[in-house]
């Protein structure tokens, strides 16, 4: 058993040029200060700061077990901090929530080892004080839920997160899929231990079997987002330290290249859309748009690619024409989610902003309670439309992340949101619910929303969204029964999938 993390070195880290690298673990095997078998829980009364080794056994053959490890502090007033990692040190999962006396939890399915590390302290005070608690271990199956015919291909590689997906209508349904390991990609590997850095790239022609490769840029690994032209194109974004790497593969993602990069120094979360109304013209007609937000300055911007996804000219901010004070109150919080485009070319982008007084009042970190929808011919000269009913800002959080868009055949535009009331001090607290509503103006004028959540689902995260044929709309998002957000971390989450044929109705009925 080895003490591996202290105040001093930010919970096993070391800053190091502004990298997060982490600290060399001990060479030597640790024994197991705890055995635990398949379907037996060990409980465990222990003190804080405190590192111990866990032992799993026993799991039958064909089993796809889970490993659950909780703290439980004896002080209700006490706020603990957990992680797990691999036997050698590496970091693999932690948990925080922040409420005093809340219960921690890590989960870990697909294991491929029989040996953990578990560390415990009294959250920022570290070793400074220590805490009672008791620890619960289970190894065992991962709780059931009815589910559907759908199946999970687990994907080559490891250490993503956030990933996205395209699939590309006009060639054949290949499948693409990007997700961020790290950034900057050349150090990223250091300080996580996974053996790449950056983004991670998959392919498939069957859905099934995925082929991967890791394409980023060294110094690329912040958010990504994979797109395609229907032309062969496929264009990935990546984020990086200073601006967003364009990178294009003209084979359908057998090879790529790089593009002249997008965006500034302090870009951030961005979407790419590309318009392509003619395949047969190639890829190198292809206008492509990536939208991203501004971290610095708190403003959603835009750029043009025109020529295959050449970005020659600057990028500039959306400020909408229709109404300019919507620009004033996106100066101090923003949120953005992905931008669509319709049939003929009108650009949609969606996003959400505090308001100016919010602002005032809170360090220019308002609460998010308004959404919008900008609207473009040209990705230059913008209107923006209320989403949200006025109502709403105040009252509501729109802030988990992120706001998504849809366009059908027909032309009507969706939106949908997570959706969290504020408490009486104004923080979003309690049920989420996911909300979708429609528009049949081109985003001027939206139908009041619905909610899509499942029966016994109380709170719908992580929402995302297709549409094909009028009216047809997909929406998959991540559920729970809990009503404590956001300091449940015990808790089970599952995906869940929406499906309506009557998205325009006035209450689409959903299966």
């Amino acid at each position: 058993m080895t003490i591996r993390r202290s105040v001093a070195t930010l919970g096993g880290t070391l800053l190091l040029a502004g990298v997060l690298v982490a600290l060399p673990a001990s060479s030597q095997a640790a024994a197991c200060d705890m055995t635990v078998s398949y379907g037996h829980p060990v409980t465990a009364h222990r003190t804080t700061t405190d590192s111990f080794t866990v032992c799993v056994v026993g799991a039958p053959g064909n089993a796809k077990p889970l490993l659950d490890v909780r703290a439980t502090p004896a002080d209700k007033s006490a706020n603990l901090y957990l992680e797990l990692d691999k036997e050698d040190g590496t970091y693999l999962r932690s948990s925080a929530a922040g409420a005093p006396g809340a219960i921690q939890r890590v989960g870990l399915a697909q294991l491929h080892a029989s040996k953990y590390e578990v560390y415990v302290d009294s959250g920022t005070t570290g070793l400074l004080s220590s805490a009672p608690y008791t620890a619960t271990i289970i190894y065992g199956p991962v709780p059931a839920i009815a589910a559907d015919a759908f199946s999970p291909v687990l994907m080559p590689g490891s250490g993503d997160g956030e990933p996205t997906v395209v699939v590309d209508r006009r060639d054949a349904n290949i499948v693409h899929v990007t997700a961020p390991v790290g950034v900057p990609s050349a150090f990223n590997p250091i300080a996580t231990g996974n053996g790449s850095g950056g983004v991670d790239y998959w392919r498939s022609t069957d859905g099934t079997h995925f082929a991967y490769q890791n394409i980023s840029l060294p110094n690329g690994g912040g958010d990504s987002h994979v797109a395609v032209d229907g032309a062969h194109g496929v264009y990935v974004a990546d984020l990086a330290a200073t601006n967003v790497n364009l990178l294009k593969s003209t084979d359908d993602g057998a090879h790529f290249s790089q593009l002249p990069p997008g965006g500034n120094t302090s870009a951030d979360r961005e979407w790419l859309a590309p318009w392509l109304p003619d395949p047969t013209k190639g890829t190198g007609a292809t206008t492509l748009y990536l939208s991203y937000h501004d971290f610095g300055a708190q403003e959603i911007w835009e750029c043009v690619g025109a020529s295959g996804g050449q970005f020659d000219a600057a990028c500039s901010p959306i400020v909408p024409q229709n109404d300019s004070s919507i620009f004033g109150t996106a100066a101090g919080n923003t949120i953005i989610g992905p931008q669509a485009l319709d049939k003929k070319g009108t650009l949609y982008e969606i996003f959400g902003t505090s308001t100016t007084a919010e602002n005032l009042l809170s360090g220019f970190v308002g609460q998010i309670d308004n959404l919008y929808m900008g609207v473009s011919h040209d990705g230059r000269s913008w209107n923006a439309y209320r989403v949200t009913p006025p109502a709403a800002s105040g009252k509501k959080s729109f802030a988990n992340i992120f706001p998504v868009l849809a366009v059908d055949s027909a032309g009507t535009v969706y939106a949908a949101w997570s959706e969290q009331a504020d408490d009486a001090n104004g923080n979003p607290a309690g049920p989420i619910t996911l909300k979708l509503t429609h528009s049949g103006d081109g985003g001027q004028h939206w139908s009041t929303p619905v909610s899509v959540n499942a029966k016994g689902v109380n709170s719908a995260v992580l929402p995302w969204i297709v549409a094909r044929g009028p009216g047809q709309v997909d929406l998959v998002y991540v559920g729970s029964s809990t009503t404590h957000n956001p300091d449940d971390a015990t808790a089970n989450w599952y995906a869940y999938q929406a499906q309506t044929s009557n998205g325009t109705a006035a209450a689409p009925s959903f299966t």
